[in-house]
């Protein structure tokens, strides 16, 4: 309960200037998927803007560890709104743990699920007021449920409040 990884799964991160990271577990969609051991997991890491040793794309940050984890399928999740997500069944190399993850970097203003073109994204931010840079990711670890399921809830749950509190700050430092 509460702790800052997933069945040991979190993305690494270096270096951000806000970190949200929470892993929990929900009652009712527990009883909804009928699921055992059910653990979600949110985090959000946002940068103010883009500099050295300080960007969402560098080359010390990953979303997974792929020494630890072997990719087992990749699906797409879309948050209430549209916003794209990619979503990825790993499995831990050791132990055999299969978590689903889905993921996307909010760069500048634009969603963007490739790092190549999140790192794009902040030229073409150029047009824009914003600076800021962020990677949401979601994760679900459970037995005997829909993952890839929970794991859309999950998002269009949680991501309406995650972008009201990243505009929050963004509105701020105007």
């Amino acid at each position: 309960m509460f702790a800052n990884n997933l069945e040991g799964w979190k993305p690494e991160i270096k270096n951000a200037d806000r970190t949200y990271v929470r892993t929990f577990f929900d009652r009712d969609l527990a009883a909804e998927e009928s699921a055992q051991n059910l653990a979600l997991f949110a985090g959000v890491y946002s940068y103010d803007y883009q500099r050295e040793s300080a960007e969402v794309i560098q080359y010390a940050n990953r979303v997974y560890d792929r020494e630890l984890w072997h990719t087992e399928a990749f699906f797409s999740v879309t948050g209430p709104d549209g916003e794209p997500f990619k979503g990825v069944t790993l499995r831990h190399r050791y132990n055999g743990q299969i978590i689903h993850i889905a993921y996307s970097y909010f760069v500048e203003g634009y969603w963007e699920t490739d790092e190549l073109r999140a790192k794009l994204a902040q030229v073409w931010g150029f047009s824009n007021s914003r600076t800021d840079a962020s990677l949401i990711a979601f994760g679900v670890s459970c037995e005997g449920c829909e993952s890839e399921v929970a794991l859309r809830k999950l998002v269009a749950f949680s991501l309406d409040e995650i972008m009201a509190g990243l505009e929050g700050v963004e509105s701020g430092r105007k």
